[in-house]
């Protein structure tokens, strides 16, 4: 009998969840889950998933998950953040088809989805952390509770933060110090957020609020570099209130009085990678610890799932290639970076004449579907 192929997934978030769903079919494969801490089900934040994702995910049997866990979006509108007056409407319905729209979500209900469509094959191993890994015949992982195992191949989710990723690539996470992040979930809001994304531009800061399912609970990101970033490495940072108080100290008094509602707001430092890092020899690395980027493309989880689709195909096809993971995924991931850079600049404008420069090509560009294919479509777009 042939042996089977031995595949070690660090990480359970988004990237490695989605990568065991489309391997865990497959006879001639036996794979392994480890996760450093539990599977948590708290809820911190929602995600956006762009068309691009949808498409993936429709494969594995998304477009069967309760309609009630999620939103369908059909319209980013975007505003200035002190009069509220419309700088310009964007209609995803550009790029949306039928049963494969742009959705927001809680990011923990489609974590869980990915966990129960997965068979009882599959180990998943909780509060398991993996220190080192080494490239061998056959690699090695070594676990902080003294234990080590081997596989053929080793892929790496295990995030931004990724420690193995410092010690196979030799390079640091690239610290944003005047860029700081809040995040939170308010209950509740009502159909005035239904169905579309609400992005607020203002100077030297923006928000993003967008609703996360179809209770009308809402997700929101606030971003700034007004203040100094902090250095401490989480995502479930308890924001102080005189933080948010300044933060939104210049927003419309709806707006405050909307993001005053959310009980816990977290906050954290905006960090990248300069390189996008794919592997080395049978060790993979997809997701944010290969590419992470600031949040200004709403990209994060969906590059993650087009990582895992593109990476289940080449372990199929028994294409155990780093370069040829580089080779299709690159070009893609650096033209998307490009732009998450430029909107960093493009929303945080603070010079009132650029600002009105800014609000007219929007509103052109938005509006016109020939433009906004153009502009947008190398992003939604995307062929799995």
């Amino acid at each position: 009998m042939k042996k089977k192929i031995s595949i070690a997934i660090i990480g359970s978030g988004i990237a490695g969840l989605t990568l065991a769903n489309f391997l865990h079919k497959e006879k001639n494969l036996e794979i392994e889950i480890f996760e450093k801490d539990n599977i948590k089900n708290s809820s911190t934040s929602g995600i956006q998933i762009s068309n691009n994702a949808r498409i993936i995910l429709n494969k594995i049997n998304f477009n069967q998950f309760n309609k009630k866990n999620y939103c369908n979006i059909h319209s980013i509108k975007i505003f200035d953040y002190k009069n509220l007056s419309k700088i310009a409407s964007l209609n995803m319905n550009f790029f949306n088809k039928k049963n494969s729209e742009y959705f927001c979500i809680e990011r923990n209900k489609l974590i869980s989805f990915l966990l129960n469509q997965l068979n009882k094959n599959i180990k998943i191993h909780t509060n398991k952390k993996v220190i080192e890994i080494k490239t061998e015949d056959t690699n090695q992982i070594f676990f902080q509770d003294g234990q080590m195992k081997k596989f053929d191949i080793v892929v790496a989710c295990d995030g931004i933060f990724s420690n193995l990723r410092k010690k196979l690539s030799k390079e640091n996470l690239s610290f944003r110090h005047t860029a700081t992040a809040y995040r939170g979930i308010i209950k509740n809001m009502g159909k005035i957020y239904s169905e579309k994304v609400n992005l607020y531009l203002g100077k030297k800061k923006h928000l993003v609020i967008y609703p996360i399912n179809q209770n009308y609970d809402l997700s929101f990101t606030g971003i700034t570099n007004d203040l100094n970033g902090r250095s401490k490495q989480t995502y479930q940072h308890l924001s102080r209130k005189n933080e948010i108080k300044h933060f939104l100290r210049d927003f419309h008094p709806l707006i405050r009085k909307s993001i005053e509602k959310c009980k816990n707001i977290y906050t954290w430092p905006i960090y990248s990678h300069s390189n996008t890092f794919f592997g080395k020899k049978n060790v993979f690395f997809i997701g944010d610890s290969s590419h992470a980027m600031a949040p200004f493309q709403a990209q994060g989880a969906a590059l993650a799932i087009e990582d895992a689709y593109i990476l289940s195909k080449l372990i199929k096809n028994n294409l155990f290639s780093v370069k040829q993971m580089e080779k299709i995924r690159l070009n893609r991931i650096t033209m998307i970076k490009k732009r998450v850079e430029r909107n960093l600049i493009i929303f945080h404008l603070h010079n009132i004449i650029l600002q009105k420069i800014r609000n007219f090509i929007l509103n052109i560009v938005c509006n016109k579907k020939l433009l906004a294919t153009m502009f947008f479509g190398k992003i939604f777009n995307f062929k799995a």
